[in-house]
């Protein structure tokens, strides 16, 4: 009986080292799953006889790399953006406390004129940072903050914005991009205002056209832009910026922007270089598109950006 015992034990611990390994490589095959990515790309639109846009259409899916990272899960945070100044646009994510960048490597045309993408570049680690970005009540954004044509990373933790700035890089000499470590944080201003968390709004722009990122943000019934005032470039060539201005009041609405279930965006509605908000809401059982446009405005005598206030919302009508 006690050797049936001991062997009884024996084949449950075996048996249990079976399951456990089983387990193992399930959990393993499930983490490094391999995840497919591609681009649909855009064929283009052209004028009809009535000056009408005519799109022709996107491409089938080509696929442009393979990676087990999922990009942009929470507590991740992704972004797409042309990050080297070569016109193509890249892929930045965060996992753990690093920060990467796999690169467009731009691609060919076929003889039908379809774009043939070449497969993106490995990860590159950027930057360290334990801040989580984007995750609320914090807010994220990538955005060229410095006018240098590169995209830097804006984030918020406490009462405090910061920026990350891109430090551009180099190509060795197989042509392939290697990127420089991204800046430490900069503090460019304070405020309690938790920017874009419901049922708030919040965006980043250049909303004065001068090359530089601004915040947009509501609360309550009113819309309010924080200006980016710049800054200079100390002896080693980094970015010192100043402190970004005070809010502005830019318009007032009770529309809640971006709010299920309404839409809302900011971008150039009227091709003046100023970016505009779009919103969507429903009134009466009909859905209306509405865009306040803006009205620009003028430096004071110490250099400040002084807004006009932005044209009531002109409605699409009912659709």
């Amino acid at each position: 009986m006690e050797s049936k015992a001991r062997n009884d034990g024996k084949i449950f611990r075996i048996s249990m080292i079976i399951f456990i390994i089983f387990l193992s490589l399930i959990i393993d095959a499930k983490v490094n799953a391999q995840i497919n990515w591609s681009v649909s790309f855009n064929r283009g639109s052209r004028k009809d006889a009535n000056g009408e846009w005519i799109p022709q259409g996107f491409s089938n899916k080509k696929e442009v790399q393979v990676s087990e990272v999922r990009i942009g899960q929470s507590p991740g945070y992704a972004q797409i953006a042309d990050f080297n100044k070569d016109g193509l646009a890249d892929v930045f994510a965060t996992w753990s406390d690093k920060w990467w960048l796999s690169f467009n490597r731009g691609g060919r045309r076929d003889t039908n004129g379809e774009w043939i993408p070449r497969t993106f570049s490995g990860w590159n680690e950027v930057q360290k940072s334990k801040v989580r970005i984007g995750q609320p009540p914090n807010y994220g954004y990538i955005a060229d903050f410095n006018n240098d044509g590169l995209p830097d990373v804006f984030a918020t933790w406490g009462d405090k914005w910061h920026v990350s700035f891109n430090r551009r890089g180099r190509k060795d000499a197989n042509g392939e991009w290697i990127p420089r470590t991204f800046s430490g944080w900069k503090e460019v201003q304070g405020s309690k205002v938790r920017i874009g968390q419901p049922p708030n709004y919040g965006q980043i722009a250049d909303f004065n056209n001068d090359g530089m990122a601004d915040v947009f943000a509501t609360w309550g019934d009113k819309w309010h832009v924080s200006f980016n005032r710049g800054g200079r470039r100390d002896a080693n060539g980094e970015w010192i910026p100043r402190t970004f201005r005070r809010w502005k009041e830019v318009q007032g609405s009770k529309v809640r922007i971006g709010q299920p279930p309404n839409y809302g965006q900011i971008a150039d509605f009227n091709n003046d270089g100023l970016p505009d908000v779009f919103a969507t809401w429903k009134e009466g059982g009909s859905g209306h598109w509405w865009v306040s446009f803006n009205r620009g405005g003028q430096k004071d005598a110490n250099g400040e950006w002084i807004p006009k206030r932005w044209q009531r919302g002109l409605d699409s009508g009912a659709v």
